[in-house]
């Protein structure tokens, strides 16, 4: 009898470990996979990031790649990274979260660049504009029957 008590103690403890890794509420699911597409943007899983993210139909992405297939998302976003100026860098920090009335949430993020400094976005070409550099982002995540997925792509820089 003690073996069996000690069995069912110790599938109890994995259980309630295992429970307590998964995010609990929707907000908690948001954010873990807001900072997932982003980590694999980086790091360059992009079968992966492909999963976390729900491109609009006129996407950025298929316009500036004509000669990819639009329904090759790993491929868009491999191009969007590598050719294409889409900066695919670490979050450094959540500055805001805000709950839309659709169910969306709006992350404010900062990032950090290779060096290991706060990204920082500039005029480009000459331009003057006062409301630069940027350092914060927006990034959206939708959340329906109980997926998450990304709305924005990381920041562009032409």
């Amino acid at each position: 009898m003690n073996r069996y008590v000690a069995v069912v103690l110790i599938l109890g403890v994995i259980l309630a470990s295992a429970c307590q890794a998964e995010p609990t509420d929707t907000l908690d699911s948001a954010q873990a996979v807001m900072l997932a597409f982003m980590n694999d943007l980086h790091d360059g899983r992009y079968v992966q990031a492909a999963a976390h993210y729900q491109p609009d139909h006129d996407a950025l992405l298929i316009s500036m790649n004509p000669d990819l297939d639009p329904d090759n998302l790993p491929a868009l976003l491999q191009r969007g990274c590598e050719q294409n100026g889409f900066m695919c860098m670490l979050v450094e920090e959540i500055l805001q979260i805000e709950t839309t009335s659709s169910g969306t949430f709006l992350f404010t993020v900062a990032f950090i660049n290779a060096n290991g400094e706060r990204f920082a976005l500039g005029p480009c070409c000459g331009e003057e504009d006062d409301r630069l550099p940027l350092e914060e982002f927006e990034i959206r995540v939708s959340c329906s029957t109980g997926e998450c997925m990304v709305l924005d792509l990381p920041p562009y820089v032409p």
